[in-house]
């Protein structure tokens, strides 16, 4: 486990300067718009 999610109870990802995911690390980390986002 890395070390920013051991800590982190919630997780807040931006896109665009606007909020696109937020919640707990592990459902932030497999969420689509996340992937797409950032993945591709």
């Amino acid at each position: 486990m890395p070390i920013e999610t051991f800590y982190a109870w919630i997780a807040v990802v931006l896109g665009k300067g606007k909020v696109i995911a937020s919640g707990a690390p592990e459902e932030v980390r497999n969420d689509k718009r996340v992937l797409d986002a950032y993945l591709g």
